[in-house]
């Protein structure tokens, strides 16, 4: 699973990859990704659904306390292909 938060352009170009699902974790077409934000466990439903995020993990600032987002941080490593692969 891809995670993006902008997820369009992604999810588009993923079709053509029978494999490969995009998911938008900003919480604006997430229904998942805005019921995790509210109730506080945002660090918790990326680290079990996104094996590979698209843009770096500092985009998740704004969902995150500092302490969980240096935990995203830690989890996610940048690769030759200039995304966050889990670690």
């Amino acid at each position: 699973m891809v995670g993006a938060f902008n997820a369009g352009a992604v999810g588009y170009v993923a079709l053509t990859y029978e494999d490969v699902r995009v998911v938008n974790f900003d919480g604006l077409v997430n229904n998942r990704v805005y019921e995790a934000v509210v109730a506080g466990r945002y660090l918790e439903y990326v680290l079990a659904t996104v094996d590979i995020l698209f843009e770096p993990p500092d985009r998740a600032s704004m969902f995150l306390p500092p302490s969980e987002l240096e935990q995203l941080k830690a989890s996610y490593e940048k690769s030759a292909d200039g995304m966050w692969h889990r670690s």
